[in-house]
């Protein structure tokens, strides 16, 4: 990995009284510009900031909480300003111009009511995590609340509780002036809030419903498009995602996209992924069409358990491959993944019948999502990494966590372990705003790539001057100009809503062999240099093209369904164009972006180059070194290369042409690895059941083959014919172990 914790010139919070009193032109310890009070700007970013040790127990919440990233803002340093300290925060409510977001107070009143009651869900859903750390009063201080666009940010974190009444006490004047259609509910809500024993889970499920309602009555449109590029000629792309160009549109298919990255140095990565986005796009398809047959809404809380039954299924059915071939530690096969689906679930209003704009996105690794409009670029997902884990346990700033050399290795990925010891990340979203779902593998995010040039297309796709596909192309090539050390693998998806939908687009198509179309050009700062290889790269292989048409031949495929003649073709980027819901939207006329080729306007960069980690491969730890959480203390790194160096894959050795899985992948693997907690009984009393057919099946044609030879010796040949197989009369109960395949 590559990826460095210091961003180029970075706006920061300054928490504290005495930051409240310093203005422009003041400059602090020769080194961060004070802009306005509070916001300050580090001009010297390659240098590591004073890091305050022991860490101050007013800090730690930070580091604990640091997973809420996307709300919160993380420690970046501090520094003394007349012998008072001022901690300085990243991420905060700082738009990418240095500019102070708005508060919740000021934001109400433009917002609409489906913004308004989704900033009044994320307070809700924020509330058990900041009481955990005893800092509820940061959500009853609205003067420090914050709206990023329909993401709700804090200025910094209160070092103090507060109950639910206190709550609805803060909250009850923003839900008086809330819209009409919406305020009553919000009332009904903040009156629950208010009783001696609050319910947040009765709150919680009443604001859903309301959601659910105001994002029904905005038709939504989408547009997908996706892209991939091994990262260098002769390298091999373990990256693997879906929809891609060789795809045909399926029913349903469309509201799911996945992006996975085999791990770099594990044999047989390029397997690891496929079978991953195989295998969650069938699961992922069966949940779809439950969610369309079944008349009741179903709440978040279920999804997310669904999703993370269906990553770990996908998780074990990699981990057996390398049980059976006896793979351990770095031997493994693995891969990151992060999935993105929007729920199609059917909401009825009093005054029409909808569709809710339910955002599912789901990870493991350091395969990223980002959500991007016309005026942020903001990352929903954070890695799962050993720098990310110091910081949560408490143990490391961030800026400390970095400089470690095993920084960038992965605490966990699909296929290192079972399924009951992988902790996938499921986060839920709504859909109110045009905007821009980016899905890509760390060969497009390293090195902050997105963050410095999202600029220079959001406009432009946004407003329709800019097709996603050619977008997604360009950010492919820039990707591989920059970070072309590694693979890069980027799925996008442009939604509008309807009052701003695109006129009416062509008909949906996904050619396999597109046209290449010249991208746009897309500029970043020059500090930027392509990275020198000295190492040679290991031999590519080419992709392993599989495909299946539904749940049975993915788990009979055979080898000769693995492996193909054709030759590897890696297509470029292609769209998936899904036509508004409301047909004749004309974009006004006056909304032309600026010119998207003109250069970004970033803050001027010092000459000094960035401090970086050295370009090396994503490492995974084995199943004995990985730490999964707080819980586990001690590490074990006595199976760590020499010099800390994370390892790669040699180059003399390609993958191995046996990795190709057969049917007997599934052999010898326990019920509870191919069934989770979490997963219905019905689906395990169904997979149970075909597994006993299937036993059934090939006992009966047993029988048939050995009479076959005693009737063809009494009667003339005749005309061949299939023999008509009943079920047996009585399936035995379902035993906890599938039957191995009866051989003739």
């Amino acid at each position: 990995m590559t990826r460095s914790p210091l961003s180029p010139h970075p706006f920061l919070w300054a928490a504290g009284p005495i930051a409240a009193k310093l203005t422009s032109p003041n400059v602090v310890e020769g080194r961060y510009k004070v802009l306005y009070p509070h916001v300050w700007q580090d001009i010297y970013p390659e240098q590591i900031p004073n890091l305050p040790d022991p860490i101050p127990p007013s800090v730690l919440p930070y580091l604990k909480l640091s997973g809420l990233r996307l709300h919160l803002p993380t420690v970046y340093g501090m520094c003394q300003v007349g012998g008072q300290p001022v901690l300085l925060l990243s991420h905060g409510a700082i738009d990418h111009r240095g500019q102070r977001l708005p508060t919740l107070e000021q934001a109400w009143a433009g917002a609409t009511p489906l913004r308004q009651a989704y900033w009044f869900w994320q307070a809700l859903q924020l509330w058990p995590a900041l009481a955990a750390e005893g800092v509820t009063a940061s959500l009853t201080m609205l003067d420090r609340v914050c709206g990023a666009g329909g993401i709700l940010r804090l200025q910094e974190i209160i070092p103090r509780g507060a109950t639910l009444g206190d709550f609805a006490e803060a909250w009850g004047p923003l839900a008086q002036r809330a819209d009409g259609a919406i305020a009553p509910p919000l009332a009904n809500i903040i009156e629950i809030l208010r009783q001696p024993n609050p319910s947040l889970t009765v709150a919680q499920k009443l604001l859903n419903q309301v959601l659910l309602e105001q994002a029904a009555q905005l038709p939504l449109s989408v547009q997908v498009a996706s892209g991939t590029d091994p990262g260098a000629p002769d390298r091999l792309n373990e990256d693997h995602h879906y929809p891609q160009g060789a795809e045909r549109q399926r029913q349903g298919q469309e509201h799911l996209m996945l992006v996975c990255d085999g791990i770099g140095g594990h044999d047989g990565g390029a397997i690891a992924s496929q079978m991953a986005v195989q295998s969650l796009r069938l699961q992922v398809q069966a949940l779809l069409q439950e969610i369309v047959e079944d008349p009741e809404i179903m709440e978040p809380e279920v999804v997310a358990d669904q999703l993370m039954a269906l990553i770990r299924i996908a998780n074990n059915v990699i981990c057996a491959r390398n049980d059976e071939q006896q793979r351990s530690a770095r031997q493994r096969m693995a891969t990151t993944l992060v999935l993105a689906l929007q729920l199609p679930q059917q909401i009825d209003t009093p005054e029409l019948r909808g569709e809710s704009h339910e955002l599912y996105i789901a990870h493991v690794g350091d395969s990223r999502a980002y959500w991007i409009t016309a005026a942020a670029c903001q990352c929903l997902t954070v890695d799962d990494d050993i720098a990310g884990r110091e910081v949560r346990l408490g143990r490391s700033l961030p800026a400390a966590a970095w400089q470690r050399a095993d920084a960038g290795a992965l605490t966990q990925a699909l296929g290192t372990r079972r399924g009951d010891r992988i902790t996938p990340t499921v986060q839920r979203f709504l859909i109110e705003e045009d905007g821009i779902l980016l899905l890509c593998s760390d060969g497009l995010s390293d090195r902050h790539l997105i963050e410095r040039c999202w600029q220079d297309f959001a406009p432009a796709v946004l407003q329709g001057n800019m097709s996603l596909t050619d977008a997604v192309q360009a950010l492919v090539q820039l990707g591989r100009q920059r970070n072309g050390h590694d693979n890069v693998t980027a799925v996008a998806a442009r939604y509008s809503i309807a009052e701003q939908a695109l006129a009416a687009a062509p008909a949906p198509q996904i050619a396999d062999r597109p046209a290449a179309v010249e991208p746009p050009a897309i500029t970043i700062p020059e500090e930027f240099e392509a990275p020198n290889f000295a190492d040679p790269l290991p031999e590519s292989n080419g992709n392993l093209p599989l495909d299946f048409e539904d749940i049975d031949s993915f788990q009979n495929f055979d080898l000769e369904d693995f492996t193909t003649d054709e030759p590897d073709f890696t297509p470029p980027a292609t769209e998936v164009e899904h036509p508004p819901r409301v047909a004749d939207f004309e974009p006004a006329a006056d909304s032309r972006p600026p010119n998207p080729s003109a250069p970004p306007s970033h803050p001027p960069e010092p000459a000094a180059t960035e401090a970086r980690p050295p370009l090396r491969e994503p490492v995974i730890w084995g199943e004995s070194d990985v730490v999964m959480g707080a819980e586990e203390e001690q590490d074990d790194f006595s199976d760590f290369p020499a010099a800390s160096r994370p390892l790669a894959p040699e180059p003399d050795q390609p993958i191995d042409p046996n990795l190709e899985v057969s049917a007997a992948f599934f052999e010898d693997v326990e019920e509870e690895d191919l069934f989770p907690a979490g997963l219905p009984v019905e689906r395990r009393q169904t997979f149970s059941y075909v597994a006993l057919g299937m036993g059934a099946i090939a006992l009966v044609l047993l029988v048939v083959v050995i009479f076959q030879g005693q009737v063809r010796q009494r009667e003339a040949p005749e005309e061949e014919s299939r023999p008509i197989l009943a079920p047996p009369t009585e399936l035995p109960e379902p035993e906890p172990q599938l039957p191995p395949p009866v051989e003739e």
